[in-house]
């Protein structure tokens, strides 16, 4: 049997359809216009201009401007520069190095003597310097306890404090290692008849009494400022400074510093204080450097404080 034809006879064949649908309408080819590029034009090389300098031709120097504190504190600083004017004639300079080079000065007189020097220097002192400082404002005491001047002045300050620490501490040693001093308070042979001399033991209390009678008045005096001088040690510790004001009493206690501490021994006792090389005051001689003259003078043989503070007060000493 022959293959049948599934298409039906009713069905109209395809290619008819097709024939008879009218034709899509056909798209115009889409025309692109291009702009008209832009003439581009390149810029002339303008003339070289010929250098006026020539390479022989030398620098000025360069001027480095240095920076200016604010006109506030300008007018604060001289404010309190207006109001304290540093009393240096009444201290010195007690950090710088002594003069007097050889043996000691045989001439210091006996720690009572030295003793009736402190009162009168610290009351004006205090009254010249301390007291006008706290009488600043904050601002104005903060920069004129940066100035380098008023430090250097503190510096003076405590270091005539750890002198008076020195001298109360070993003003008993003095009489037993100071042979000129010692000599001063015998009585010769031919006034006493006998071949050695002879020392006076009423002599020897009352001069300690008076001693004890000194030290008392210095310790009132001291007590009165103590208070105000760590305040300005303090404020000026803020701008690098390193001071150490010292804590005084009646009695100081004195102990031997031992060799892995940096102390190095001596034979002969200081002249003016009585106090050995390598022995330290309690609360007094703090972190001591003692290996290029900082604490001690070679040769004569005394503490470098207390040798400067005979070289600027030996003037009014002697006239007492």
């Amino acid at each position: 049997m022959g293959a049948v034809d599934l298409l039906g006879l009713d069905d109209p064949p395809e290619t008819m359809n097709r024939a008879h649908q009218p034709p899509p309408p056909s798209r115009a080819p889409k025309k692109t216009v291009s702009a008209p590029k832009a003439a581009t034009t390149r810029p002339t090389n303008a003339p070289r201009q010929q250098s006026m300098l020539s390479n022989d031709d030398a620098w000025d120097d360069f001027e480095i401007s240095q920076p200016t504190q604010p006109a506030a504190s300008q007018k604060a600083a001289a404010e309190a520069q207006l109001q304290i004017q540093l009393p240096k004639d009444i201290l010195g300079d007690l950090t710088a190095l002594p003069s007097t080079t050889g043996v000691a000065p045989s001439n210091i007189p006996p720690p009572s003597v030295l003793l009736t020097i402190f009162p009168p220097v610290l009351t004006s002192l205090s009254h010249q310097f301390l007291q006008p400082l706290s009488a600043l404002s904050s601002s104005q005491k903060s920069l004129f306890l940066s100035n380098q001047e008023t430090k250097s002045f503190l510096a003076s300050y405590v270091t005539l404090t750890h002198v008076v620490g020195h001298v109360i501490a070993g003003r008993k040693s003095r009489w037993k290692r100071d042979k000129h001093l010692a000599q001063s308070m015998r009585i010769g042979p031919a006034m006493s008849g006998r071949s050695g001399g002879m020392k006076l033991t009423g002599l020897d209390k009352s001069e300690s009494g008076r001693e004890d009678t000194e030290v008392e008045v210095v310790l009132a005096v001291w007590r009165e400022q103590v208070g105000r001088l760590k305040t300005a040690v303090t404020g000026a510790s803020v701008h690098g400074s390193k001071l150490t004001v010292p804590e005084l009493g009646d009695v100081l206690p004195v102990r031997v510093a031992k060799g892995s501490e940096g102390a190095i021994t001596s034979t002969q006792a200081c002249a003016l204080c009585g106090l050995k090389r390598e022995e330290r005051v309690a609360k007094v001689d703090v972190a001591v450097e003692d290996s290029f003259g900082e604490f001690w003078v070679e040769g004569t043989n005394m503490h470098r404080a207390c040798l400067k503070f005979w070289e600027v007060f030996k003037g009014r000493l002697m006239s007492r």
